[in-house]
Formats: C-alpha cells, structure tokens, sequence
C-alpha cells in the first residue's frame, strides 16, 4: 500500500467524526475493504480509537466553518437551529478538496439552495452571498476595483 491510502484513510476519519465513532464501536470493514496492509489498518483503528482523534475532527470542522463564517457570514446567521445538522450534511456529503474559503463557500450556497429550496428567505440570503462572492472574487481576479486588495484582504 502507499502512504497516500494510508494518508486518505486518516483523512477521512479526520473529516467524518461519525465514522469515527462507527470504527469505534468496531465497524472496521471500509478500512479492511481498502488497499491498506494489516498494519496499516491496525494503525488507522488505533488513530480513530484515540481520544485524541476528536480533537483533530473539531480543528478540521473548525476549519471549514471558518471558511463559512468569513465568506457567507448571513446565511450562516439565518440557519440558526438548523446549522449544526445542515453543517454536518454539508460536509459529509462534500468533503473539502482544497483549502480555499472561496471554493468552500460556493459550495455551500449550492448546498443550500438545493437543500432549503422551499424557504424563499433562505434562497433570498443564498442571492446575496453568491452575489458578494462573486463581487469579492471574480472582481480580484479580474483586476477590477478590488483588484489592487492583497491576498490577505480577501481570505
């Protein structure tokens, strides 16, 4: 096996605290089901049976909130109640490929417009930040009247 099977194992639990807590009650048959050696996989059960384990699950969803909150901050706001199971849905079914607050944002407004498509309110808030992403964005890369912002602007 790679380092890089290896590395994807730990990612996903890192990523995905319920499967955490599933290889801790011994399901273990996606990892056996992976290209990993038995070492390997005795490996990735011990990290995911660490405590420690669920402090790396909260700095990556601490992480991937941060995005959120600095990006698409009134969409975040008027979820209330419901963002906690939203955020939790969202991220499993769209684990993060990069670390781009951008890319993290426009996926979670297309998240949303599919997931609250019944709630003009929410669609309404959904219009605005794709439309402040693409002003704060698209106006950047193209040089236009933000184009002079530095990197750290616009993160």
């Amino acid at each position: 096996m790679s380092l890089d099977g290896f590395h994807s194992a730990l990612a996903r639990l890192v990523g995905d605290p319920d499967l955490v807590r599933s290889v801790r009650r011994g399901d273990i048959d996606w990892i056996r089901r992976g290209e990993l050696t038995e070492r390997e996989a005795e490996r990735v059960i011990a990290m995911a049976n660490d405590p420690r384990m669920e402090v790396l699950c909260s700095l990556y969803r601490s992480n991937r909130l941060t995005a959120l909150v600095r990006t698409v901050p009134s969409v975040i706001i008027a979820l209330d109640d419901r963002l906690s199971d939203t955020l939790t849905e969202f991220w499993r079914e769209r684990p993060r490929t990069d670390m781009q607050f951008r890319t993290e944002a426009a996926d979670f407004c297309a998240f949303i417009r599919g997931r609250y498509s019944g709630d003009p309110e929410i669609q309404h808030l959904v219009d605005c930040a794709e439309t402040a992403l693409r002003v704060r964005y698209d106006d950047i890369a193209g040089g236009g009247a933000l184009g002079n912002a530095s990197p750290d602007d616009t993160a």
